[in-house]
Protein backbone atom coordinates (compact mmCIF):
# COMPACT_ATOMS: atom_id res chain seq x y z
CA UNK A 1 0.00 0.00 0.00
CA UNK A 2 1.79 3.17 -0.92
CA UNK A 3 -0.54 5.06 1.65
CA UNK A 4 1.01 5.27 4.92
CA UNK A 5 -0.69 6.65 8.40
CA UNK A 6 2.13 8.82 8.77
CA UNK A 7 0.85 10.94 5.26
CA UNK A 8 -2.20 11.24 6.32
CA UNK A 9 -1.39 12.75 9.76
CA UNK A 10 0.55 15.56 7.93
CA UNK A 11 -2.44 16.00 5.44
CA UNK A 12 -4.35 16.68 8.37
CA UNK A 13 -1.81 18.68 10.53
CA UNK A 14 -1.66 21.05 7.78
CA UNK A 15 -5.33 21.17 6.85
CA UNK A 16 -6.88 20.94 10.02
CA UNK A 17 -10.10 18.32 8.89
CA UNK A 18 -11.53 16.82 11.55
CA UNK A 19 -11.10 13.24 9.66
CA UNK A 20 -9.36 12.46 6.46
CA UNK A 21 -9.51 8.90 4.16
CA UNK A 22 -7.54 7.41 1.53
CA UNK A 23 -8.21 4.08 -0.32
CA UNK A 24 -5.15 1.98 -0.27
CA UNK A 25 -6.99 -0.38 -2.63
CA UNK A 26 -10.41 -2.14 -3.36
CA UNK A 27 -10.08 -3.85 0.31
CA UNK A 28 -8.29 -1.33 2.55
CA UNK A 29 -8.76 1.93 3.46
CA UNK A 30 -6.68 4.12 5.88
CA UNK A 31 -8.10 6.81 8.00
CA UNK A 32 -6.86 9.61 9.99
CA UNK A 33 -8.46 11.46 12.68
CA UNK A 34 -8.66 13.96 15.52
CA UNK A 35 -10.47 11.56 18.53
CA UNK A 36 -11.75 14.88 19.84
CA UNK A 37 -11.59 18.66 19.13
CA UNK A 38 -10.77 19.25 22.80
CA UNK A 39 -7.60 17.02 22.38
CA UNK A 40 -4.76 19.39 22.11
CA UNK A 41 -3.06 19.78 18.37
CA UNK A 42 -0.32 17.64 18.60
CA UNK A 43 -2.40 14.55 19.86
CA UNK A 44 -2.74 12.60 16.58
CA UNK A 45 -4.15 9.00 16.04
CA UNK A 46 -4.17 6.80 13.14
CA UNK A 47 -6.59 4.00 12.27
CA UNK A 48 -6.49 1.77 9.88
CA UNK A 49 -9.16 -0.27 8.43
CA UNK A 50 -9.48 -3.06 6.54
CA UNK A 51 -12.12 -5.75 4.91
CA UNK A 52 -10.37 -8.83 4.99
CA UNK A 53 -11.72 -12.31 3.89
CA UNK A 54 -15.02 -11.02 4.11
CA UNK A 55 -14.56 -9.85 7.92
CA UNK A 56 -13.87 -5.53 9.31
CA UNK A 57 -10.67 -5.54 11.05
CA UNK A 58 -9.25 -1.95 12.50
CA UNK A 59 -6.03 -1.02 14.28
CA UNK A 60 -5.86 2.39 15.55
CA UNK A 61 -2.18 3.99 15.74
CA UNK A 62 -1.17 7.26 18.17
CA UNK A 63 1.07 9.54 16.91
CA UNK A 64 1.83 11.91 19.80
CA UNK A 65 4.22 14.78 18.51
CA UNK A 66 5.41 18.21 20.18
CA UNK A 67 4.25 21.58 18.54
CA UNK A 68 5.43 20.73 14.68
CA UNK A 69 8.13 18.53 15.13
CA UNK A 70 6.95 15.33 13.27
CA UNK A 71 7.04 12.03 13.96
CA UNK A 72 10.31 10.57 13.16
CA UNK A 73 11.45 7.95 10.35
CA UNK A 74 12.35 5.42 13.05
CA UNK A 75 8.72 5.39 14.22
CA UNK A 76 7.27 5.95 10.75
CA UNK A 77 8.77 3.19 9.81
CA UNK A 78 8.04 0.64 12.50
CA UNK A 79 4.46 1.82 12.13
CA UNK A 80 4.25 1.16 8.17
CA UNK A 81 6.10 -2.42 8.86
CA UNK A 82 3.99 -3.60 11.87
CA UNK A 83 0.53 -2.62 11.44
CA UNK A 84 -0.26 -4.50 7.89
CA UNK A 85 1.45 -7.39 8.95
CA UNK A 86 -0.68 -7.53 12.81
CA UNK A 87 -3.71 -7.03 10.17
CA UNK A 88 -2.49 -9.68 8.33
CA UNK A 89 -2.07 -12.32 11.16
CA UNK A 90 -5.58 -11.17 12.45
CA UNK A 91 -6.88 -12.27 9.36
CA UNK A 92 -5.65 -15.64 9.03
CA UNK A 93 -6.56 -16.30 12.30
CA UNK A 94 -10.10 -15.54 11.73
CA UNK A 95 -10.06 -17.31 8.82
CA UNK A 96 -8.79 -20.58 10.18
CA UNK A 97 -11.62 -20.37 12.56
CA UNK A 98 -14.09 -20.02 10.34
CA UNK A 99 -16.10 -23.29 8.94
CA UNK A 100 -15.77 -24.13 5.16
CA UNK A 101 -19.21 -22.56 4.04
CA UNK A 102 -18.43 -19.18 5.81
CA UNK A 103 -15.04 -18.96 3.96
CA UNK A 104 -16.98 -20.12 0.71
CA UNK A 105 -19.15 -16.99 1.30
CA UNK A 106 -16.23 -14.97 2.35
CA UNK A 107 -14.48 -15.66 -0.91
CA UNK A 108 -17.39 -15.08 -3.16
CA UNK A 109 -18.25 -12.19 -1.16
CA UNK A 110 -14.47 -10.72 -1.89
CA UNK A 111 -14.96 -11.69 -5.88
CA UNK A 112 -17.85 -9.99 -5.87
CA UNK A 113 -16.56 -6.71 -3.95
CA UNK A 114 -13.94 -6.95 -6.52
CA UNK A 115 -15.36 -6.88 -9.48
CA UNK A 116 -18.92 -5.25 -8.92
CA UNK A 117 -17.45 -2.27 -6.22
CA UNK A 118 -18.44 1.23 -6.65
CA UNK A 119 -15.67 1.45 -8.98
CA UNK A 120 -17.05 -1.48 -11.37
CA UNK A 121 -20.06 0.34 -12.99
CA UNK A 122 -20.07 -0.91 -16.59
CA UNK A 123 -19.28 -4.64 -14.64
CA UNK A 124 -22.36 -4.06 -12.42
CA UNK A 125 -24.58 -2.97 -15.60
CA UNK A 126 -23.22 -5.93 -17.32
CA UNK A 127 -24.66 -8.16 -14.52
CA UNK A 128 -27.83 -6.63 -14.19
CA UNK A 129 -28.35 -6.77 -17.99
CA UNK A 130 -26.96 -10.84 -17.98
CA UNK A 131 -29.68 -11.64 -15.02
CA UNK A 132 -32.49 -9.81 -17.31
CA UNK A 133 -31.62 -12.17 -19.92
CA UNK A 134 -31.36 -14.83 -17.85
CA UNK A 135 -34.27 -14.41 -16.18
CA UNK A 136 -36.49 -13.91 -19.62
CA UNK A 137 -34.60 -16.75 -20.86
CA UNK A 138 -35.67 -19.03 -18.16
CA UNK A 139 -39.00 -17.91 -16.56
CA UNK A 140 -40.53 -15.90 -19.51
CA UNK A 141 -42.96 -18.56 -21.91
CA UNK A 142 -42.52 -18.04 -25.57
CA UNK A 143 -45.18 -19.73 -28.53
CA UNK A 144 -43.27 -23.18 -29.12
CA UNK A 145 -43.91 -23.98 -32.69
CA UNK A 146 -43.20 -27.29 -34.72
CA UNK A 147 -42.09 -26.06 -38.61
CA UNK A 148 -41.93 -28.61 -41.18
CA UNK A 149 -41.94 -28.45 -45.01
CA UNK A 150 -45.43 -27.99 -46.49
CA UNK A 151 -47.21 -28.57 -49.87
CA UNK A 152 -50.70 -27.75 -51.30
CA UNK A 153 -52.66 -30.36 -52.89
CA UNK A 154 -56.39 -30.60 -53.66
CA UNK A 155 -58.83 -31.92 -51.52
CA UNK A 156 -59.93 -34.01 -53.94
CA UNK A 157 -58.35 -35.38 -57.37
CA UNK A 158 -59.74 -36.90 -60.21
CA UNK A 159 -57.80 -38.96 -62.25
CA UNK A 160 -58.77 -38.82 -66.20
CA UNK A 161 -57.84 -42.45 -67.46
CA UNK A 162 -57.86 -43.96 -71.06
CA UNK A 163 -61.51 -45.97 -71.51
CA UNK A 164 -59.91 -48.23 -73.58
CA UNK A 165 -56.53 -49.29 -75.98
CA UNK A 166 -56.02 -46.15 -79.03
CA UNK A 167 -54.11 -43.86 -79.80
CA UNK A 168 -54.00 -40.07 -78.79
CA UNK A 169 -55.77 -37.90 -81.61
CA UNK A 170 -55.14 -34.28 -79.77
CA UNK A 171 -54.57 -32.63 -76.44
CA UNK A 172 -56.26 -29.60 -75.67
CA UNK A 173 -54.74 -28.95 -71.82
CA UNK A 174 -51.58 -29.22 -69.98
CA UNK A 175 -50.58 -29.39 -66.46
CA UNK A 176 -51.09 -26.27 -64.72
CA UNK A 177 -53.84 -24.73 -66.74
CA UNK A 178 -57.56 -23.98 -64.82
CA UNK A 179 -60.34 -25.63 -66.26
CA UNK A 180 -64.36 -25.31 -66.12
CA UNK A 181 -66.84 -28.22 -65.93
CA UNK A 182 -67.54 -29.76 -69.49
CA UNK A 183 -64.34 -28.54 -70.96
CA UNK A 184 -62.88 -30.67 -73.23
CA UNK A 185 -59.06 -31.89 -72.23
CA UNK A 186 -58.38 -34.46 -75.19
CA UNK A 187 -59.35 -36.76 -77.82
CA UNK A 188 -58.78 -40.40 -78.98
CA UNK A 189 -58.26 -41.54 -82.19
CA UNK A 190 -61.92 -42.59 -83.32
CA UNK A 191 -61.51 -44.16 -86.79
CA UNK A 192 -61.35 -47.76 -86.10
CA UNK A 193 -64.37 -47.57 -83.77
CA UNK A 194 -66.17 -45.92 -86.04
CA UNK A 195 -65.27 -49.10 -88.62
CA UNK A 196 -66.17 -51.01 -85.72
CA UNK A 197 -69.53 -49.42 -85.67
CA UNK A 198 -70.38 -49.69 -89.43
CA UNK A 199 -69.62 -53.45 -89.07
CA UNK A 200 -72.10 -54.06 -86.36
CA UNK A 201 -74.62 -51.58 -88.07
CA UNK A 202 -74.42 -53.30 -91.24
CA UNK A 203 -74.67 -56.69 -89.08
CA UNK A 204 -77.41 -55.70 -87.57
CA UNK A 205 -79.31 -54.95 -90.65
CA UNK A 206 -78.43 -58.37 -92.64
CA UNK A 207 -80.17 -60.20 -89.63
CA UNK A 208 -83.02 -58.04 -89.36
CA UNK A 209 -83.80 -58.80 -93.07
CA UNK A 210 -83.20 -63.25 -92.08
CA UNK A 211 -85.35 -62.74 -89.77
CA UNK A 212 -87.97 -61.18 -91.54
CA UNK A 213 -87.86 -64.03 -94.30
CA UNK A 214 -87.75 -66.50 -91.52
CA UNK A 215 -90.80 -65.37 -90.46
CA UNK A 216 -92.69 -65.35 -93.98
CA UNK A 217 -91.20 -68.66 -94.08
CA UNK A 218 -92.87 -69.66 -90.77
CA UNK A 219 -89.75 -71.11 -89.74
CA UNK A 220 -89.92 -70.47 -85.91
CA UNK A 221 -86.58 -71.87 -85.04
CA UNK A 222 -84.59 -70.18 -87.58
CA UNK A 223 -86.03 -67.02 -86.72
CA UNK A 224 -85.05 -67.64 -82.78
CA UNK A 225 -81.56 -68.17 -83.73
CA UNK A 226 -81.62 -65.35 -86.15
CA UNK A 227 -82.89 -62.69 -83.09
CA UNK A 228 -80.50 -64.42 -80.72
CA UNK A 229 -77.97 -63.08 -83.22
CA UNK A 230 -79.70 -59.69 -83.20
CA UNK A 231 -79.03 -59.38 -79.91
CA UNK A 232 -75.76 -59.97 -79.89
CA UNK A 233 -74.96 -57.52 -82.71
CA UNK A 234 -76.86 -55.11 -81.04
CA UNK A 235 -74.91 -55.60 -77.67
CA UNK A 236 -72.02 -55.14 -79.89
CA UNK A 237 -73.16 -51.78 -81.30
CA UNK A 238 -74.27 -50.60 -78.45
CA UNK A 239 -70.04 -51.10 -76.28
CA UNK A 240 -68.58 -49.61 -79.67
CA UNK A 241 -71.09 -46.23 -79.59
CA UNK A 242 -70.34 -46.07 -75.60
CA UNK A 243 -66.53 -45.99 -76.80
CA UNK A 244 -66.67 -43.72 -79.05
CA UNK A 245 -68.41 -41.49 -76.53
CA UNK A 246 -65.99 -41.65 -74.21
CA UNK A 247 -63.09 -40.83 -76.81
CA UNK A 248 -63.69 -37.33 -75.68
CA UNK A 249 -62.09 -36.39 -72.24
CA UNK A 250 -63.72 -33.57 -70.25
CA UNK A 251 -63.11 -31.67 -67.65
CA UNK A 252 -65.75 -33.34 -64.37
CA UNK A 253 -65.82 -30.09 -62.81
CA UNK A 254 -64.12 -26.48 -62.51
CA UNK A 255 -60.21 -26.51 -61.23
CA UNK A 256 -56.57 -27.39 -62.11
CA UNK A 257 -54.94 -29.34 -63.72
CA UNK A 258 -51.94 -30.92 -61.76
CA UNK A 259 -50.52 -33.45 -63.94
CA UNK A 260 -50.37 -34.48 -67.53
CA UNK A 261 -48.59 -33.00 -70.39
CA UNK A 262 -49.06 -34.55 -73.62
CA UNK A 263 -48.81 -32.29 -76.43
CA UNK A 264 -45.78 -34.31 -77.33
CA UNK A 265 -47.54 -37.43 -77.32
CA UNK A 266 -49.74 -36.86 -80.36
CA UNK A 267 -50.49 -40.33 -82.41
CA UNK A 268 -49.19 -42.40 -79.53
CA UNK A 269 -50.58 -45.20 -78.09
CA UNK A 270 -52.73 -45.36 -75.06
CA UNK A 271 -53.21 -48.06 -72.79
CA UNK A 272 -56.63 -48.96 -70.93
CA UNK A 273 -56.48 -47.53 -67.55
CA UNK A 274 -53.66 -45.27 -68.46
CA UNK A 275 -53.55 -42.04 -66.62
CA UNK A 276 -53.59 -38.76 -69.23
CA UNK A 277 -54.32 -36.20 -66.64
CA UNK A 278 -55.47 -35.05 -62.95
CA UNK A 279 -57.43 -32.70 -61.94
CA UNK A 280 -57.94 -31.41 -58.57
CA UNK A 281 -60.44 -28.30 -57.46
CA UNK A 282 -59.89 -24.76 -56.97
CA UNK A 283 -61.96 -24.07 -53.76
CA UNK A 284 -60.94 -27.01 -51.48
CA UNK A 285 -57.50 -27.97 -50.61
CA UNK A 286 -55.60 -30.20 -48.49
CA UNK A 287 -52.26 -29.44 -46.78
CA UNK A 288 -49.48 -31.91 -46.28
CA UNK A 289 -46.70 -31.33 -43.98
CA UNK A 290 -43.75 -33.98 -43.78
CA UNK A 291 -42.43 -33.74 -39.99
CA UNK A 292 -39.32 -34.94 -38.37
CA UNK A 293 -39.65 -37.78 -36.46
CA UNK A 294 -38.15 -35.89 -32.88
CA UNK A 295 -41.15 -33.38 -33.06
CA UNK A 296 -44.50 -35.98 -33.76
CA UNK A 297 -44.80 -36.47 -30.27
CA UNK A 298 -45.57 -32.90 -29.58
CA UNK A 299 -48.32 -33.20 -32.73
CA UNK A 300 -52.32 -34.17 -32.17
CA UNK A 301 -55.72 -33.23 -34.31
CA UNK A 302 -56.83 -29.96 -33.97
CA UNK A 303 -53.50 -27.87 -33.50
CA UNK A 304 -53.58 -24.61 -34.85
CA UNK A 305 -51.09 -23.25 -37.51
CA UNK A 306 -49.75 -20.61 -39.91
CA UNK A 307 -48.73 -21.22 -43.62
CA UNK A 308 -46.54 -19.29 -45.66
CA UNK A 309 -46.04 -20.04 -49.36
CA UNK A 310 -43.01 -19.44 -51.24
CA UNK A 311 -44.98 -18.31 -54.24
CA UNK A 312 -46.75 -15.51 -52.17
CA UNK A 313 -44.27 -14.67 -49.32
CA UNK A 314 -46.29 -11.85 -48.07
CA UNK A 315 -49.16 -13.77 -46.84
CA UNK A 316 -50.41 -16.04 -44.80
CA UNK A 317 -52.97 -18.86 -44.26
CA UNK A 318 -54.08 -20.81 -40.99
CA UNK A 319 -54.93 -24.16 -40.80
CA UNK A 320 -56.04 -27.01 -38.65
CA UNK A 321 -54.48 -29.98 -37.85
CA UNK A 322 -56.61 -32.87 -39.36
CA UNK A 323 -54.83 -35.74 -39.10
CA UNK A 324 -51.14 -37.20 -38.22
CA UNK A 325 -50.72 -40.06 -40.86
CA UNK A 326 -48.33 -42.64 -41.20
CA UNK A 327 -44.38 -42.37 -41.91
CA UNK A 328 -43.52 -41.28 -45.81
CA UNK A 329 -40.27 -41.54 -47.31
CA UNK A 330 -37.58 -38.85 -48.04
CA UNK A 331 -34.47 -38.39 -49.94
CA UNK A 332 -32.35 -36.94 -47.27
CA UNK A 333 -33.13 -40.15 -45.45
CA UNK A 334 -34.51 -38.11 -42.57
CA UNK A 335 -37.85 -39.96 -41.34
CA UNK A 336 -40.64 -37.93 -41.85
CA UNK A 337 -44.05 -38.11 -40.90
CA UNK A 338 -47.77 -36.85 -42.91
CA UNK A 339 -49.68 -34.58 -40.82
CA UNK A 340 -52.92 -33.76 -43.23
CA UNK A 341 -54.29 -29.88 -42.11
CA UNK A 342 -57.01 -28.63 -43.94
CA UNK A 343 -56.99 -24.52 -44.33
CA UNK A 344 -59.71 -22.12 -42.89
CA UNK A 345 -59.80 -19.09 -45.45
CA UNK A 346 -58.48 -20.60 -48.99
CA UNK A 347 -58.87 -18.11 -51.85
CA UNK A 348 -58.55 -18.01 -54.84
CA UNK A 349 -54.37 -17.43 -55.25
CA UNK A 350 -53.90 -20.70 -54.30
CA UNK A 351 -53.05 -23.27 -56.66
CA UNK A 352 -52.45 -27.15 -55.79
CA UNK A 353 -48.84 -28.17 -55.65
CA UNK A 354 -47.53 -24.70 -54.33
CA UNK A 355 -44.81 -25.36 -51.07
CA UNK A 356 -44.24 -23.35 -48.27
CA UNK A 357 -43.18 -23.46 -44.80
CA UNK A 358 -46.09 -24.35 -41.61
CA UNK A 359 -45.63 -23.89 -38.04
CA UNK A 360 -47.86 -25.61 -35.70
CA UNK A 361 -48.79 -23.82 -32.64
CA UNK A 362 -48.33 -27.05 -29.49
CA UNK A 363 -47.73 -25.05 -26.30
CA UNK A 364 -45.41 -22.37 -24.56
CA UNK A 365 -42.11 -22.88 -23.19
CA UNK A 366 -39.16 -21.22 -22.12
CA UNK A 367 -36.57 -19.34 -24.56
CA UNK A 368 -34.01 -21.30 -22.91
CA UNK A 369 -35.54 -25.06 -23.49
CA UNK A 370 -36.51 -24.15 -27.18
CA UNK A 371 -32.88 -23.36 -27.82
CA UNK A 372 -31.65 -26.43 -25.82
CA UNK A 373 -34.69 -29.03 -26.70
CA UNK A 374 -32.90 -30.82 -29.51
CA UNK A 375 -29.54 -30.94 -27.54
CA UNK A 376 -30.81 -32.20 -24.81
CA UNK A 377 -32.79 -35.03 -26.44
CA UNK A 378 -30.13 -35.86 -28.25
CA UNK A 379 -28.05 -36.40 -24.92
CA UNK A 380 -30.52 -37.98 -23.14
CA UNK A 381 -30.93 -40.94 -26.05
CA UNK A 382 -26.74 -41.39 -25.97
CA UNK A 383 -26.57 -41.46 -22.59
CA UNK A 384 -28.98 -44.14 -22.31
CA UNK A 385 -27.58 -45.58 -25.16
CA UNK A 386 -23.83 -46.02 -23.98
CA UNK A 387 -24.69 -46.54 -20.21
CA UNK A 388 -24.88 -49.85 -18.61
Amino acid sequence: CNVTPLNLIEELRQAEPSEISAQCNDEVKVTAAREDESMRKDQYWAKIFATLSGQHFGLIAEFPSVGTTMVNSTMADAIKNTIPGALEILALKMSADLGVLATARNLIGKLMRRHLGANKTRTKALAVITAIVLALAFFVPMDFRISAPAKLEGATHRAMVAPFEGYLLAAHVEAGMSVEKGQLLAELDQRELRLEQQKWQSEKSKLAREYDRALAELNQAQAQIIRSQIGQADAELNLVTRQIEQTNLYAPFDGVVIAGDLSRSIGAPVEQGETLFEVAPLDNYRLVLSVDERDIAHLARAQTGTLVLNALPKQSWLYTVSSVASAVPSETGDRLFRVEAKLDKPNGELRPGMEGLGKILVGQESAAYLASRRFLNWVRLNLWAYLP
